[in-house]
């Protein structure tokens, strides 16, 4: 467990078009007495996101609207530049954070954690309650080769040391600019866990960007984040697994690449090294999507890259 001064994070918010929403999540952080300051940047809003922030009577808070938007890797890296606290949370403005986050994260929080995160309940746009995600522990050995074959880490919960983030150079404009900024971190060696205690309320609803067909389509075809998860599987495992492009796709059935089968056996080798819960879990998702590859049968199959062949 770290010790830090109170008050000691700064939470980025980046909204668009929250008028509905955006004065429940920014109240929830307000609430903690962890939070020194909170940093909205307004995403080319052309609603009323900004007047909701401006009328809230609180001088931890601190408005940044832009005209034009610039997506959300950009929104935050500007948000980022008026953190000047050792801690940095995420936390979007349709999202609730719920009153032990910040408590409960600064109690987990070890020297030796650049990023930590947390799971989330889920609720829906007219306020119904689903149940909170169950999830194991992620272990610092254990992240690399999680974020190999899924992204097991909620963005809307991060905590992290900035130092962290801005070594990394923040956010790029890719899809998933969470996802390819964890292979980059975990590519650089810096620890990312995940514990097991909901801290955030998600909001599901049909608006998500990351509902939309378009995003779906550009996240399955971005070359930075391959480029991302080739180096880091060869950081971690010494070759890189075929599947890249077939996972961001969601495994459609049909379009498993070649070697799919040979790849799995090679990681499950892997991850008995691995601490027990995310060798586990692990070993059961490497066995379905070697049970999804199966039942590809002989339909077409994506031409590999280069940089998406196993390499020895």
């Amino acid at each position: 467990m770290s010790s830090f001064p109170a008050p000691q994070i700064t939470v980025c918010m980046p909204a668009r078009n929250a008028g509905r929403t955006i004065l429940r999540a920014i109240t929830s952080v307000l609430a903690s007495r962890h939070v020194a300051r909170v940093v909205i940047r307004d995403d080319g809003s052309d609603d009323q996101t900004s007047e909701i922030v401006r009328a809230i009577d609180d001088r931890r808070v601190v408005l940044h609207p832009h005209r034009h938007s610039v997506g959300h890797g950009a929104a935050m890296n500007d948000a980022l530049r008026y953190v000047d606290t050792e801690l940095v949370a995420r936390m979007d403005a349709d999202d609730v954070s719920l009153p032990w986050r910040f408590s409960s994260q600064l109690l987990a929080f070890r020297d030796d954690d650049d990023f930590l995160f947390s799971p989330v309940f889920h609720f829906s746009d007219t306020g119904a309650w689903g149940r909170p995600q169950r999830l194991t522990p992620v272990s610092h050995r254990g992240a690399a080769s999680r974020l190999l074959v899924e992204n097991p880490f909620m963005h809307p919960t991060m905590i992290a040391r900035t130092h962290a983030l801005e070594t990394l150079a923040g956010y790029r404009s890719v899809a998933s600019e969470d996802y390819d900024l964890w292979l980059r971190a975990a590519g650089a060696g810096y620890s990312l866990r995940r514990t097991t205690i909901p801290v955030v309320a998600y909001r599901r609803h049909d608006a998500q960007l990351s509902r939309s067909a378009s995003w779906s389509r550009a996240r399955s075809a971005s070359p930075d984040v391959e480029a991302a998860f080739d180096a880091l599987a060869r950081r971690e495992l010494g070759w890189v697994p075929a599947w890249f492009s077939w996972r961001r796709a969601g495994f459609p059935r049909g379009a498993a690449p070649q070697g799919t089968d040979v790849d799995v056996e090679r990681m499950l080798n892997h991850v008995h090294r691995l601490p027990i819960g995310d060798r586990i879990h692990l070993a059961r998702r490497l066995r379905w999507i070697r049970a999804r590859a199966e039942v590809s049968g002989p339909g077409p199959r994506p031409p590999l890259s280069s940089s998406s062949r196993a390499t020895a």
